[in-house]
């Protein structure tokens, strides 16, 4: 019988690709050629407006953004300076109150001696208001003990040393006012009377209800 052939030449002729397949792998491919695209001519107005509405775009966003980014940032800042300086922040927290605190109690008594209606409201009107229901030693007796109980209210309040002569001078106005309206009619026009004559006299202006707070700062601090 023949030899039979060795296993590397079967092996060979069994890889051998058959022309039928040889042929339905090849496929043929045309090339793809680009065609450069059209361009249409843009005018030079038309290309600015166009620019001029993206740049107003542009602007829209970066609007309706920046209170968003501004809150945040400041919401974080607040925070890192809380975290770095937290004795730093509840000593002016507790600063604005003790401020907050102090006018509304210097407010309080303002609202109460430096005013004739509240005066009037708090100790009692005049009851017979053409003639008058006290006497000239009876009011200057009122006026003496209104305006040390209203410096003495002052004085409780803690006020500062800036604020003090101001409220000391209105409630003195106050309670002057006040006395006069509920003394006599005789003793109320010789007090407006010689008040004015006596600023007419140093300042050349007849003023009824005395100094005024710039002329009373001038005499003290000379004095």
């Amino acid at each position: 019988p023949p030899s039979r052939p060795p296993c590397c030449f079967v092996a060979a002729v069994r890889n051998v690709p058959s022309t039928s397949n040889v042929h339905s792998r090849t496929k043929t491919t045309t090339p793809f050629i680009a065609l450069p695209a059209t361009k249409t001519a843009v005018h030079p107005i038309d290309l600015c407006s166009q620019h001029q509405h993206d740049h107003e775009q542009q602007q829209r966003r970066r609007r309706r953004r920046s209170p968003r980014i501004l809150g945040l940032w400041k919401r974080r800042t607040k925070k890192a300076v809380g975290k770095l300086f937290p004795n730093s922040r509840k000593e002016n927290e507790r600063i604005i109150q003790q401020q907050q605190d102090y006018e509304r109690r210097k407010q309080e008594w303002a609202e109460l001696y430096t005013s004739v209606d509240a005066l009037r409201e708090y100790f009692g009107a005049n009851k017979n208001r053409l003639w008058g229901d006290l006497d000239a030693a009876t009011s200057r007796r009122l006026y003496k003990t209104l305006l040390p109980k209203a410096l003495l209210e002052l004085y409780k309040v803690g006020v500062t040393a800036q604020d003090l002569a101001p409220l000391a001078y209105e409630a003195r106005v106050a309670a002057k006012l006040y006395a006069r309206e509920r003394s006599t009619l005789p003793a109320r026009w010789a007090a407006s009377g010689y008040d004015g004559f006596r600023q007419w006299k140093r300042y050349g202006q007849f003023q009824p209800s005395g100094m005024t707070y710039e002329q009373v700062w001038e005499k003290y601090k000379t004095a």
